[in-house]
C-alpha cells in the first residue's frame, strides 16, 4: 500500500478519488515520503504549481515552508536551503516595508522575522563559506551590530 502511495505521479494524486485537498492532507504526504527516505520526491511535490507551497492545496502554509527548509538540509543541498533562505527573508524585508491588506501571501511573508530562516541562511552560509550577505542583508533589519559583535566573538567569520 505504502508503495504504491510513493510511485503515485502528482496528476494520481489529484485525481477526484485520491484528490489531496488539503496542506494537512499534503503534509502527511510528506511525512510519509521522509519516513521512507524519498528526500528529493518531497521536494519536488513542494516545489509543483499543483501540490506545493504556492498551490491552492498548499496555501502558503508556514510549516509547509518549513518543512521544506528541513528537507532540504536532510538532503544535503545547501546551495538551495541558502538561496530560499534569502528569498523568504528578502520578500518578507520588500513586503513589510509596504503596504500590507492581510493576504494570505503577505502572512507568509511576514515570518521573516522566524529565526529559523535566519538560522537556516547562516548555517547554509558557513557552509558554503559564503558569508558575503551578511552585512548588506542584515543593514535592512538592523541585525549588523548583533553579527559583527558574534564575529568578534569568533562565532562567524565576516
Amino acid at each position: 500500500m505504502l508503495n504504491s502511495v510513493l510511485i503515485m505521479t502528482q496528476k494520481e494524486l489529484l485525481s477526484p478519488p485520491r484528490a489531496i485537498q488539503t496542506s494537512e492532507e499534503l503534509q502527511l504526504l510528506l511525512a510519509v515520503y521522509r519516513h521512507h527516505g524519498k528526500i528529493k520526491e518531497a521536494l519536488e511535490i513542494l516545489n509543483s504549481p499543483n501540490l506545493g507551497i504556492s498551490s491552492s492545496v498548499g496555501k502558503s502554509d508556514w510549516s509547509l515552508v518549513l518543512g521544506k527548509l528541513n528537507l532540504l538540509e536532510e538532503a544535503g543541498l545547501w546551495q538551495e536551503k541558502w538561496d530560499y533562505c534569502k528569498m523568504l527573508l528578502e520578500s518578507a524585508l520588500s513586503r513589510n516595508s509596504g503596504a500590507t491588506n492581510g493576504t494570505k501571501e503577505e502572512s507568509v511573508a511576514s515570518q521573516g522575522d522566524d529565526w529559523r530562516l535566519w538560522t537556516g541562511l547562516i548555517n547554509s552560509s558557513q557552509i558554503l563559506d559564503n558569508l558575503a550577505w551578511v552585512p548588506p542583508l542584515c543593514s535592512h533589519v538592523g541585525l549588523t551590530c548583533l553579527l559583527q559583535k558574534q564575529a568578534s566573538y569568533g562565532e562567524l567569520d565576516l
